[in-house]
């Protein structure tokens, strides 16, 4: 993975990230000084499964896969349920305890983050209520928005795990006839 800082490019990928949604431009350019340009390969990881969450990441370019470690007939898969690309915000587990990521992200091909360290941005957040208010609120907001994804994939399983429970089962041969 490669760091650069490109402060005055990002400035405008950055107003247009969900994270920051209703932030003035005071606020944009604190946070722009912050960022940290990562580049990533193909498969390279972002961060893992319950690995310590210090940062909050915002896709600048191209496509970053919110995985999940899934056994499937014995071996360990990484399960892409969700994608995630430009002006999205991963991470939100760095301004939630246990400060644990909870699932891992992985590019989907070559692509391009921000990424802003949790120590700063809380820094930001103690110094200016009225920013951390509008953080904080888009922090739940894509909180919510992940939590619906899971619930509609919940029910789906669970409308399979029903549907399949209902059907009738073929006689057992065995059942002597």
């Amino acid at each position: 993975m490669t760091v650069q800082f490109f402060g005055a490019i990002m400035k405008d990928e950055l107003r247009q990230c969900n994270l920051f949604d209703g932030l003035d431009e005071a606020h944009i350019s604190r946070l722009t000084a912050l960022a940290e340009r990562q580049m990533l390969e193909t498969g390279e990881h972002l961060f893992q499964l319950g690995s310590t969450a210090d940062r909050v990441f915002v896709v600048l370019e191209g496509t970053v896969e919110l995985c999940l470690p899934l056994s499937i007939h014995g071996e360990v898969k990484e399960i892409a349920m969700e994608s995630a690309g430009p002006g999205r915000a991963l991470g939100w587990s760095a301004f939630v305890k246990p400060y644990r990521f909870r699932l891992s992200a992985r590019a989907a091909g070559p692509a391009v983050v921000a990424s802003f360290e949790r120590k700063a941005v809380v820094r930001l957040i103690e110094e200016d209520p009225r920013f951390g208010c509008v953080f904080l609120s888009r922090v739940a907001e894509i909180i919510g928005q992940r939590l619906l994804t899971v619930q509609a994939l919940w029910a789906r399983e669970f409308q399979r795990a029903v549907t399949n429970a209902s059907r009738p089962r073929p006689a057992d041969a065995s059942a002597g006839g």
